[in-house]
């Protein structure tokens, strides 16, 4: 795995909207946040700079840096090193915090291995009902099927549902893709399933989840969902 990263060199990040470009200028003198996970499968560990600032520091795989922390909203170089090792960067970017903004930055690899960084802007309100809670999907799957008798290969988007029963089943979001990340929807605050299908098709994996109510969580989903590498991980907002 550490190979593979290495192999990678220093790559760029890719941004959400959030995070357009914007001269220095234009940038006040302000407070962001932000939160880092690493969701990288294997046995690598890292640390993570946001400039000299350390954010994260042996984090294995499913780890976070455990809780938003603020910065100036300015522009940064985001920084990912081996733990222990921080002569040369395996990967990196940069990162625009702006004001008042609270965001989430992913660690991870696509399936070929090349490593990725995806950030969102983690827009969180409380419930509506008193007894509800919220849940968010951040699809870092990237499952393919076989098309036809030579190599040729196509992504398939999944289906996801809570306690999924059958083809009349309704799914809270539909035909979700690599690298998305859902708006948080309002859910009953309960023991459900969360059961991540083919589209318009059978259940893949079902993952026992416990929502309390006026709770946000968010839901990452990794590894590849036609086998046992494929992992949930949940943060609690």
């Amino acid at each position: 795995m550490k190979n593979r990263i290495r192999a990678a060199c220093v790559l760029f990040l890719l941004f959400a909207a959030v995070a357009c470009s914007k001269s220095d200028g234009d940038i006040p003198d302000t407070r962001a946040e932000l939160l880092v996970f690493n969701m990288i499968p294997g046995s690598a560990k890292f640390d993570i700079m946001l400039d000299t600032a350390t954010l994260g520091g042996d984090l294995a795989y499913g780890d976070n840096s455990g809780a938003y922390r603020a910065f100036r909203a300015q522009k940064y170089d985001l920084l990912v090193y081996e733990a222990g090792n921080h002569t040369t960067p395996v990967m990196g970017g940069e990162l625009n915090l702006r004001n008042g903004k609270r965001l989430s930055a992913f660690l991870t690899v696509d399936s070929r291995n090349v490593p990725r960084v995806l950030l969102t802007e983690d827009n969180i309100k409380p419930p509506a009902g008193l007894t509800n809670a919220q849940m968010r999907i951040v699809d870092l799957c990237d499952p393919y099927r076989r098309v036809g008798t030579g190599n040729n290969q196509q992504q398939l988007p999944l289906d996801i549902y809570l306690d999924y029963k059958d083809s009349t089943s309704i799914p809270v979001y539909k035909a979700v893709t690599y690298f998305r990340v859902t708006d948080f929807a309002e859910i009953t605050a309960m023991q459900h399933s969360v059961d991540f299908n083919w589209l318009d098709s059978t259940t893949l994996q079902s993952v026992p989840f416990n929502a309390e109510s006026g709770k946000a969580y968010t839901l990452i989903a990794t590894g590849n969902p036609l086998d046992a590498s494929f992992r949930m991980f949940q943060y609690v907002h």
